[in-house]
């Protein structure tokens, strides 16, 4: 019997050979608080389509872009591989643990890419996977003030050092950076909370004041009792209390418009869309306020209305949400971080000792922030217990109406005086 190649030996056969990926594995020179860039290549010369998939062993430490797709023929796919920005040297940079997968497949005509398209146990011989390992490269270092060893003696013999002072000392050094490095993360663990803190307490203080009060005055000045009715093109919105009555004659009512608490800034403060309408109708001596009193239909010429417009006013500017300049850095990474790499003991010593340095200046940075951020957090703690004691003891709906307007981010003025409409009724 004549032997005969399946299509997915072919395919598998063909992929293997004609299908490269590189570089066969990922350097990164390491710097501290920096995002770091690789590249991985994979390049198609094969007459057939080539779907790909990329994971990693620390799926939180690395970003894949894109971590999927297909390659046409005879093309290749560029992916970019990012290692996000690190706050701790690694234990160890000669053994970096991660490593990178590279799966392929070749697709049939016509196939398109699924959830089982990557599946070992149903692609057995045509999945293939390239293992890729991350390469580090010690962080790179400025030069070196100390002065070069004597040729015949590199270990400094001959400055009077014992031999291997340097690695000693450089092994202190490096210490001293994880341990400042721990301080600095504890601080800006605390620096964080107590922000929290301080922001909880801003938006608490802003909750009191979040219903916006405005008021309608309807004036009687005629001798006939007026009906009145009001409303609203956002019942949703306002609240209106009350929102129909009687005026007796020569007298008053003053109807409260609240606006609900908003989630969200208005559109446009400019040009606001909410209208009222005041609806008001002279009432026959012993008649009765009732369902047809407001209809159009049947008061045709007694029912008078008037239409307000709502204004707001925006709110405060907040402050700058630009964040403060690095104390060590513009660009945000240490200045021990942008030299070449350690060339010997003394180079690498000079790093470690400037990365105390500026950790220490970062330290100090954050120990001043922490500082400020807990007396702002004090002080709303302070102004909340005075204004919850206030609300105590005169209720929440006793406080001066000045006063909340005051204390609103956001304005409503809505006036109505219908004295000139209903004089008509005397």
């Amino acid at each position: 019997m004549p032997f005969m190649h399946s299509p997915h030996l072919r395919a598998g056969i063909s992929h293997c050979l004609r299908l490269e990926i590189t570089p066969s594995d990922l350097k990164f020179r390491f710097q501290l608080n920096k995002q770091l860039l690789g590249n991985i290549s994979i390049i198609n010369n094969t007459d057939d389509w080539v779907a790909f998939k990329i994971k990693t062993t620390a799926p939180k430490k690395y970003v894949v872009r894109p971590s999927s797709g297909v390659i046409d023929t005879k093309t290749s796919a560029s992916v970019q591989v990012i290692m996000q920005a690190q706050k701790e040297y690694p234990p160890d940079f000669q053994n970096c643990k991660d490593k990178f997968m590279v799966q392929t497949i070749v697709l049939e005509d016509g196939e398109q890419v699924d959830k089982d398209t990557f599946n070992k146990d149903l692609h057995k011989d045509s999945l293939k996977e390239s293992r890729l390992r991350v390469i580090l490269d010690g962080p790179a270092a400025p030069p070196s003030p100390v002065p070069e060893a004597s040729e015949h003696d590199e270990d400094g013999a001959d400055r009077g050092e014992a031999p291997g002072n340097n690695s000693t000392r450089l092994q202190t050094a490096y210490n001293d950076v994880a341990s400042i490095n721990k301080e600095n993360t504890s601080l800006q663990s605390r620096l964080e909370k107590i922000t929290r803190e301080r922001d909880e307490l801003r938006r608490t203080l802003d909750q009191l004041n979040k219903q916006l009060l405005g008021n309608i005055s309807i004036i009687n000045n005629t001798d006939d009792r007026v009906a009145f009715k009001i409303k609203t093109t956002a019942p949703k919105k306002y609240v209106v209390r009350p929102s129909s009555g009687v005026t007796d004659a020569k007298t008053s009512a003053s109807v409260q418009v609240i606006m609900q608490a908003q989630k969200e800034y208005p559109p446009d403060f400019q040009n606001c869309k909410d209208k009222f309408m005041v609806q008001t109708i002279v009432l026959k001596d012993g008649e009765q306020v009732d369902k047809d009193t407001f209809n159009k239909d049947l008061h045709k010429d007694s029912l008078k209305k008037a239409r307000l417009r709502v204004i707001l006013d925006g709110p405060a500017a907040p402050p700058s949400p630009v964040p403060e300049a690095s104390e060590h850095d513009e660009d945000g990474s240490r200045g021990a971080d942008r030299g070449e790499a350690p060339g010997n003991n003394s180079t690498r010593l000079q790093t470690a000792y400037n990365d105390v340095a500026s950790i220490n200046k970062e330290n100090t940075s954050l120990q001043s922030r922490l500082e400020k951020i807990t007396r702002e957090r004090d002080e709303l703690r302070r102004t909340l217990d005075q204004v919850q004691l206030h609300g105590g003891s005169k209720g929440r709906g006793a406080s001066d109406p000045a006063q909340k307007f005051r204390l609103s981010i956001l304005r409503i003025i809505i006036v109505a005086v219908l004295a000139f409409l209903l004089g008509h009724y005397t």
